[in-house]
């Protein structure tokens, strides 16, 4: 990131000039005295070439901006030798006018850190001179020259603190925006995958009992509908952020894919009180694991338990695929809604054969 007054003058040369032009004013607190006091050409020729050295130097300042903070602190360095070796064997102390130039030099050329310890020094350095030699006008510039240059370099690092705070909002937006695309993006495949599997299930038992038993297949498809209408708003749902989903009602929806998938069912008659989240929570891990049961493992008989903070899914089908504990967008959702939680995922093989997912809350859920 570059550097408060990099950015505070980050424009064409001449416009930069600008702002730093009126400031040569104050060359004049310089020049009279001197002027005041010349008794000869060539010590008038001196007075304005000094001054010319000045205003060319802190005019340079436009430039020197744009440097490495490096070289900006070499410049700003060689610009106080400069000055004063320029105006000190002729002028004495009337040098110590340029004290002013030398503070608002610091504040465009240091970041806020060096500058509030710099501008101190050179004006505290001044108002000593300007009391010990009884010279009351180098006093009052020297707190004019503390004031303004502490308020510029005061100014430049709150542009650099509210540019640095609006980036920060931008990020947060930008993240705000890919966390919500992530979790339509997880509540849909989750929810499309669960009744569009369960659409199928029930489609396809339909198809065998078209002719055997067309009312039992009639309910089927009648179901099918049902399904699909709940699907479509709860797409509308999660798209709003209002989706709902409970345990109670995902152990209810499970029965009925696993009884259309020719799977027995276990499930418990009795549910332990929770709350919304956790009640929210289990019923996607019931819902994922279901979905994955009935489309997966080829499985007669399928269980699902509850234990205080866990929920179980176990099946008996062909086990556990070796990718399938990192695989797969079903899992990962379900791991990062885990995540937000503080809440344990694990899946492992069953004994003798199929899978067990078990998902517990940490206590405080």
């Amino acid at each position: 990131m570059t550097d408060a007054s990099v950015r505070i003058w980050r424009r064409p040369p001449a416009r930069r000039l600008l702002p730093l032009a009126p400031s040569l004013l104050f060359l004049a607190f310089f020049l009279v005295p001197v002027l005041a006091q010349a008794t000869t050409w060539w010590y008038v020729v001196l007075a304005v070439g000094a001054a010319l050295v000045v205003a060319v130097g802190f005019l340079g300042i436009s430039m020197a901006v744009t440097f490495p903070l490096a070289a900006r602190a070499w410049y700003l360095a060689a610009f106080s030798v400069a000055t004063f070796a320029v105006c000190w064997p002729f002028a004495g102390t009337y040098t110590l006018a340029m004290g002013t130039y030398l503070t608002v030099a610091a504040a465009l050329l240091l970041p806020w850190i060096g500058a509030r310890i710099v501008i101190p020094v050179f004006s505290v350095a001044v108002l000593v001179a300007g009391i010990v030699l009884q010279q009351w006008w180098l006093v009052m510039l020297a707190v004019i020259g503390a004031g303004i240059g502490l308020s510029m370099a005061f100014g430049i690092r709150s542009g650099q603190l509210r540019e640095e705070l609006d980036a920060a909002q931008e990020r947060i937006a930008t993240l705000a925006v890919a966390a919500e695309r992530e979790r339509i993006a997880r509540d849909l495949h989750d929810i499309l995958g669960h009744s569009l599997t369960a659409v199928v299930v029930k489609s396809g038992l339909a198809v065998r009992l078209a002719d055997a038993d067309p009312t039992l297949a009639r309910e089927q498809m009648s179901e099918v509908e049902t399904i699909a209408r709940q699907a479509l708003a709860d797409v509308r749902a999660t798209a709003a952020g209002f989706r709902l989903v409970r345990l109670a009602s995902e152990i209810a929806g499970a029965r009925s894919v696993l009884s259309a998938a020719e799977i027995t069912a276990t499930t418990p008659e009795a549910l332990p009180a929770m709350s919304d989240d956790a009640s929210e929570f289990l019923g996607w891990v019931v819902r994922e694991g279901v979905t994955n049961v009935v489309r997966h493992s080829g499985a007669q008989h399928c269980a699902i338990s509850v234990d205080g903070r866990s929920v179980t899914v176990a099946d008996d089908g062909t086990g556990v695929d070796p990718s399938a504990a990192t695989a797969g967008h079903g899992l990962s959702g379900l791991r990062e809604r885990a995540a937000a939680l503080g809440a344990t995922v694990e899946l492992s093989p069953a004994e003798p054969h199929g899978t067990v997912l078990t998902v517990t809350l940490p206590e405080q859920s």
